[in-house]
């Protein structure tokens, strides 16, 4: 930044402060020095009635602040007699607002621009809307219905994370991303990704646990890590244009009895359907390479799978611990299986003599079953492996789009995200496996090294001990970790100097 536009943004900063008494001069340096760049330079700070705003040299005029005490927000449409185009506001109290007006004209509003709203009812979106920034309604735990105009392209990441009465929602036509955990924790009932989507993003609809129908239009072409994680979806179908679905995309969902799955989808990444305890019969088609570790571990209703010619490669405990598993017939063109694929669960392997999947069986102990009836094969328990869900001091888990490992005595630590390319990561206060909770006490070294667009951190835990060496070394400049406020002048100390850039806030 050049010495004219910081003295810029200190000038206007400290006569701002002085117009509105109120607390304003926390929020003025960061915000204005990251819209600076992108909007060029800073023309004027000032006030307009109960309004802050910036004016920047390409002709944008931007809401800044509110130091009013009404509890219906109108957002002025023109300001020093010209049209306003962004709202990126702050303001104290943000509880006490029920309603939102936002002007025509206005294109753009800002991150977390309303996040933490909790009284929030109504809101009216102008038509020239274009862009909605991540977090921006974020924690409006009051409203139950959003119309997003037909106007808007982008949607940033976690806008609606924790609006958990929004009962409906609409996905414009220009949308082609959901973003991660854009909604997590909502209340939808039923939810449609328009073919005009291409990508489902980590987490986007995670613990949406009122969630009941899902239509995934064909046109969607990846579905990202943890995606719909806990939702109470019944029936899925997963159209042919996906190519991929990510790590524990589905996993939790309990509810699930009925997949399709059409052919054209190429890879089922670890644990995408881990514990759907409801469903019945799986047939994977031959357009899959590869099935992940297990992807569908802990699905105790499942009967039969069917895994079609075409399947190259089954991972580890990829059927483990399906219990009232009766068949899985694999194909002569699986050249490629992990350990213990069927790891406490009954029922018979089906394949077909001297392929790879016989061979496999023998090694392993199953009983071999070519086109013969059916055997019961004996039940083979591993001697040196211990299964995922004991959670063995060393063993690693994915949990809600975290890599953890097990320290043992009921604690784990927080070792990786999963998507490396993540724009948001959670820290868990505890995790669960197979019933068992474990407190997360430690965050591993270089847990977030090389997560370069990685801008929001949050640290749910409470029982922190231990951060190690370069924790955080690569993630984005301008990240921010969010902490426990009980815990944040310790937890300050705890990860001070622990690779990240000194511009990254805690």
């Amino acid at each position: 930044m050049s010495y004219k536009k910081a003295a810029a943004i200190v000038m206007s900063a400290v006569m701002l402060a002085a117009a509105f008494p109120a607390g304003l001069a926390e929020h003025t340096g960061t915000a204005v020095e990251v819209e600076a760049a992108d909007h060029g330079e800073l023309v004027e700070f000032g006030t307009e009635g109960d309004f802050a705003y910036i004016e920047y040299s390409d002709g944008t005029i931007e809401i800044s602040y509110y130091n009013g005490n009404a509890t219906e927000l109108v957002i002025p449409a023109r300001v020093n007699g010209k049209q306003v185009t962004s709202v990126d506001i702050d303001m104290e109290d943000k509880g006490r607002i029920s309603r939102v007006v936002i002007p025509e004209g206005v294109k753009e509003i800002g991150s977390a621009c309303f996040n933490g709203f909790s009284g929030l009812e109504n809101i009216v979106l102008p038509s020239t809307l274009t862009e909605i920034g991540e977090w921006a309604f974020g924690g409006c735990t009051s409203l139950t219905t959003f119309r997003i105009p037909d106007s808007v392209t982008m949607l940033g990441h976690g806008v609606f994370d924790g609006c958990l009465k929004l009962e409906t929602i609409n996905i414009p036509a220009g949308v082609t991303e959901l973003s991660s955990y854009q909604f997590k924790g909502c209340s939808f009932r039923s939810i449609t990704v328009p073919e005009t989507v291409k990508r489902i993003g980590e987490g986007a609809f995670y613990e949406c646990a009122a969630l009941k129908s899902v239509t995934i239009s064909d046109g969607v072409e990846e579905i990202g890590e943890v995606a719909f994680w806990g939702t109470g979806i019944s029936s899925l179908t997963v159209p042919g244009s996906v190519k991929r679905i990510g790590s524990g995309a589905f996993s939790e969902c309990r509810a699930l009895e009925t997949l399709t799955l059409a052919s054209g989808v190429e890879r089922i990444e670890d644990a995408a359907f881990g514990a759907c305890s409801a469903l019945k019969n799986v047939t994977i088609p031959g357009s899959v390479e590869s099935i992940g570790e297990n992807s569908f571990i802990e699905c105790r209703a499942l009967l039969n799978v069917t895994v079609q010619e075409g399947v190259k490669t089954i991972g580890s405990w990829a059927f483990s611990y399906c219990t009232s598993l009766v068949s899985i017939s694999i194909p002569n063109s699986v050249s490629m299986m992990g350990y213990d694929i069927l790891s406490g669960s009954s029922g018979n392997m089906v394949c077909n003599a001297n392929s790879y999947a016989y061979e496999y069986a023998i090694r392993h102990g199953y009983i071999k079953v070519g086109q013969q009836p059916p055997i019961q094969r004996p039940v083979v328990t591993p001697p040196t492996v211990t299964p995922v869900t004991s959670f063995a001091k060393g063993q690693k888990v994915n949990v809600s789009g975290g890599n953890y490992v097990s320290l043992g005595d009921g604690k784990a630590a927080y070792a990786s995200p999963v998507n490396k390319k993540a724009a948001s990561a959670t820290v868990a206060d505890y995790i669960k496996v197979s019933g068992a909770t474990y407190k997360v006490t430690q965050i591993n070294a270089k847990a977030f090294s090389g997560c370069s667009k990685l801008k929001k951190i949050t640290i749910k835990t409470k029982s922190l001990k231990k951060v190690g060496a370069k924790a955080f070394k690569g993630i984005h400049k301008k990240a921010k970790i969010k902490v426990p406020k009980a815990k944040l002048k310790a937890y300050k100390k705890l990860l001070k100097g622990k690779g990240q850039a000194k511009s990254v806030k805690i």
